[in-house]
C-alpha cells in the first residue's frame, strides 16, 4: 500500500524511487466499469469551458540540497518565472528552517486556489502557511505539524489535514490569518473478515484511519476521503453525506466536477496488486462507476494527484522503473520514473494515456487554459508544460529554476 506520509518526504532532492509500466503509451487505458450505483440521467453536464487564462508567472519554490552533512536539509527559496520569456522576474529570501513545501491546489472545477503553499520542517514538526503577496510570499498562519497529511484551498479558505493523531479533523484557515475552524472528520468503516483475509499481510495494513485528500466545494464542504487499510470513505462535512468505498484500501486524490460530480483517484485493496482506479460519485455521493488506469502498486506507484487543466481532467501518477538519473548528493543507483499523465473525460468514463518521455517531475499543477506543469523529483530544477487539451499533448515549453542542482517543490500558476 502507498503510504501517504513517505509520499510527502519525497518532495525534496533525496527521492527517486519510481516504476515503468508497459500499459503508459498513448490511447485508452481502460472504459468505465459497470456501474454499481445510480447511472447518471441525462442531465450530466459536459465540461465545457472555465476562464480560459494562462498563466502568465509561474511561482515556484525551490530547494537546494546542502552538501555539508551538518545541514542535510538544505534550504528553500522561491522564483517567479515569466511564462512569455521564461526568465525569472522576482525571487525571494530563503525560507528560514523551512525544508519541504506543499502546493496549496483546487481540485474543483472552474475555482480558484489560494495562491500559496503549506512549507514545514522535518527536523522541528512545524508548518506553516505561506501565500504570494506583492514582492514575494507573507506567511499567514503557523501549523503545528510535520506537514499536513492533505491541504486544498478556495478562494480566501485553506484546508489543512493535519499528521497529528487521532481523531481525524480538518482545520481551515483564512488568508489573512488566523484558524477559522476545526472539523471532525468520521472514521472510516472498520475492515470485515473477509477483507482481511484479501489483504496481503506483507503490506503492513493495520492502525486507525488516515485522510487522503480533500476537496472544496463551491458551497459548503469540504470534501474529505479518508480510509483505514481496507475501506475508504468520501464525507461532505457541511452535510455529512457519506460515499463508503468498500474494498478501496487508499484513496490519494479527489476533484470536483462542474455538475457536482466527483473523482475520487483510490486503490483497490482486494487483490494482490492494488491497482489504481479513478471512482466517480455523483453529487449526492452515490457511486456510478470505476474505471481502472491501468497502473498498480506493484508498478512501483508514487503518488497520483487529480487537477483541473481548464476543462479537461487531468490524473497524474508517476512510477518507478524508469532509467536511472544522477541525482546530486544521491548513489548513482537512483532510480529514474514514468511520467504517467491521463485525460479522464466521457460517459461512461474513460482514461486515456499521453505519452510524456521520462523524469518529467513527481507532481502537476495546472492552469486555466489548459496547461499542465510537471516538476519535482528526478526533474530536478526544470519545469514542464503540457497543454493537455491539444490535440496530441506534448511538452511544449520547459522552464528553469534556481541554480542548477536545486530541486522544485512546490509550483503556483498565476
Amino acid at each position: 500500500m502507498v503510504k501517504r506520509r513517505q509520499l510527502a518526504t519525497m518532495l525534496g532532492g533525496s527521492i527517486l524511487v519510481v516504476i515503468g509500466c508497459a500499459a503508459c503509451g498513448s490511447g485508452v487505458i481502460g472504459s468505465a466499469h459497470a456501474p454499481t450505483k445510480n447511472s447518471k440521467s441525462a442531465e450530466r453536464v459536459v465540461a465545457s469551458s472555465v476562464s480560459a487564462v494562462a498563466a502568465s508567472a509561474l511561482n515556484v519554490v525551490y530547494k537546494v540540497p546542502s552538501t555539508d552533512a551538518a545541514v542535510a536539509d538544505g534550504v528553500i527559496s522561491a522564483e517567479t518565472i515569466e511564462t512569455v520569456s521564461g526568465s525569472p522576474s522576482s525571487q525571494t529570501a530563503q525560507f528560514g528552517s523551512l525544508t519541504q513545501a506543499q502546493t496549496l491546489r483546487s481540485p474543483t472545477y472552474g475555482e480558484t486556489p489560494v495562491s500559496g503553499f503549506v512549507g514545514y520542517s522535518t527536523a522541528s514538526g512545524t508548518s506553516s502557511i505561506w501565500v504570494t503577496k506583492a514582492g514575494g510570499f507573507a506567511e499567514v498562519a503557523s501549523v503545528p505539524a510535520d506537514g499536513p497529511l492533505a491541504s486544498a484551498s478556495i478562494s480566501n479558505e485553506i484546508y489543512l489535514a493535519s499528521a497529528a493523531g487521532q481523531p481525524l479533523s480538518v482545520e481551515t484557515y483564512g488568508t489573512t490569518g488566523g484558524l477559522l475552524s476545526s472539523d471532525p472528520v468520521p472514521s472510516a468503516p472498520p475492515p470485515t473478515s473477509t477483507q482481511l483475509s484479501q489483504v496481503p499481510a506483507e503490506k503492513g495494513i493495520g492502525g486507525g484511519s488516515t485522510i487522503g485528500a480533500i476537496a472544496p466545494l463551491s458551497s459548503g464542504g469540504p470534501l474529505v476521503a479518508v480510509d483505514n487499510g481496507f475501506n475508504s470513505l468520501v464525507v461532505n462535512l457541511s452535510t455529512g453525506a457519506k460515499a463508503n468505498l468498500a474494498g478501496y484500501s487508499s484513496v490519494l486524490s479527489l476533484a470536483v466536477g462542474p455538475d457536482g460530480s466527483v473523482y475520487v483517484a483510490a486503490l483497490d485493496g482486494r487483490g494482490s496488486t492494488s491497482p489504481l482506479d479513478v471512482v466517480e460519485l455523483s453529487s449526492s455521493l452515490a457511486q456510478v462507476a470505476s474505471v481502472s488506469t491501468g497502473l498498480e502498486v506493484s508498478n512501483g506507484l508514487l503518488n497520483a494527484q487529480l487537477t483541473w487543466a481548464g476543462s479537461q481532467l487531468a490524473l497524474y501518477a508517476p512510477t518507478t522503473g524508469a532509467p536511472p538519473v544522477a541525482v546530486p548528493n544521491e548513489a548513482a543507483t537512483s532510480s529514474g520514473i514514468a511520467s504517467n499523465l491521463f485525460s479522464i473525460s466521457g460517459d461512461p468514463l474513460n482514461v486515456t494515456a499521453v505519452t510524456l518521455p521520462a523524469n518529467l517531475g513527481l507532481y502537476l499543477n495546472s492552469d486555466g487554459a489548459g496547461n499542465v506543469y510537471l516538476y519535482g523529483g528526478p526533474a530536478e530544477n526544470v519545469v514542464s508544460e503540457v497543454p493537455l487539451q491539444s490535440a496530441s499533448p506534448a511538452v511544449s515549453q520547459t522552464y528553469d529554476v534556481g541554480p542548477t542542482g536545486s530541486f522544485a517543490i512546490a509550483l503556483i500558476p498565476s
